[in-house]
């Protein structure tokens, strides 16, 4: 962190770096939340489908 600061220069261009890295960290909980969502439901549609089939 110190490294980043030193490479950014200015406390204020930190902050906001630092803002944007929690936004980022936010983002990717929430896409990674849906992807797991949409990934159960798509194995879950594809197991019922595959019961369904083998009863046919």
């Amino acid at each position: 962190m110190d490294f980043l600061k030193a490479f950014l220069g200015t406390n204020k261009i930190a902050a906001e770096a630092e803002g944007y890295k929690q936004q980022a960290i936010i983002g990717g909980y929430m896409v990674g939340g849906w992807a797991l969502f949409l990934a159960f439901m798509m194995v879950l549609i594809y197991r019922e489908l595959r019961r369904k089939g083998g009863k046919r």
